[in-house]
Parts: structure tokens; sequence; C-alpha cells
């Protein structure tokens, strides 16, 4: 495989990031949530959508010859703590699972987040990701392996 390249998240990137995304709710995430809830989360990352989440983000892209194959993003605009931050919208092409593309978007989002003297990353996992997050050292909120209303795993890393 050719070399990935994390780089800033531009408007450019926004359609294909869009794409991504869509495709993962639609291909992937359909596996473990009804086909009704991702579609109409789907419509929630328009490429404008995309847009307009990412201002307030740290966001970035992965690419693979220029062509963008993966997303994620560092926030903390959902903690009242200021070193902590949550992961957000982590997706990699469908078709490129497998090749440690999101262990690279990930491994790059903590190192980001630690030269902010981030101490810990919270992030809501979904049903089909959440094992993928346990490899990567992340830990389960309050200890127990339990999704939550929406879902989710909420899971969270600390950065010493």
């Amino acid at each position: 495989m050719d070399e990935v390249k994390i780089v800033r998240f531009e408007r450019e990137h926004a359609e294909a990031v869009s794409k991504i995304i869509i495709d993962n709710l639609l291909y992937v995430n359909t596996k473990e949530y009804s086909l009704e809830d991702m579609e109409d989360m789907a419509t929630r990352f328009t490429k404008e959508d995309v847009i307009k989440n990412n201002r307030n983000r740290f966001a970035f892209v992965a690419l693979i010859n220029n062509v963008v194959v993966g997303t994620g993003s560092i926030t903390n605009s959902f903690s009242e703590v200021k070193t902590e931050y949550w992961v957000l919208t982590v997706f990699v092409d469908y078709k490129k699972h497998g090749l440690n593309i999101g262990k690279e978007i990930m491994e790059f989002l903590e190192n980001f987040a630690r030269n902010l003297n981030v101490t810990k990353l919270i992030l809501p996992a979904s049903l089909s990701a959440h094992k993928f997050y346990v490899k990567l050292g992340f830990e389960y909120q309050d200890g127990f392996e339990v999704s939550n209303d929406k879902e989710q795993y909420m899971m969270y890393k600390r950065l010493n």
C-alpha cells in the first residue's frame, strides 16, 4: 500500500469526506443498526454539514496519492475540562478497511492531542467500531462494555 499522509481538513475535502461517512453508515453500520436509522443519520453528513461541523474542530483527512481515504477530528467543545477532548467522526473508506488507515488516523489524533497538552480523549464508539478502539488502548466508561441509549459505547483513553 502507498504511504498514508494525514493533513488538516480543507473545504475541498468535504465532498470526499461526506461520501466516506455516508458509505460507512449505509454499508458497514447497517450490519449493527437499522437501515432506516443509518439513512436518517446519513442526511446529517452532507458536504455542507461536514464543512460546518469541522469549523470548530481540529479535523484531518488521510490521503493516499492525494485521494481522501479517511477522516477524524478532535474537539473540546463538549467538555468543561480544557484538557479533555472528544474524538469524532473517525471513518475510513469502507473499501480500505483492514489496511491500518484508521489506526494511523487515531495515532495522529493522539499525538496531536498530546501536543495540545490533552490528558484524556473521550469518544462515542459505534457498535461496529468499539472493539477497534479497545485494541488502541481505549477503555469503556465505568469499566463496563455496555452501550448507551444511542447504541454507542462511551470510551476514553488517558494520555499521560
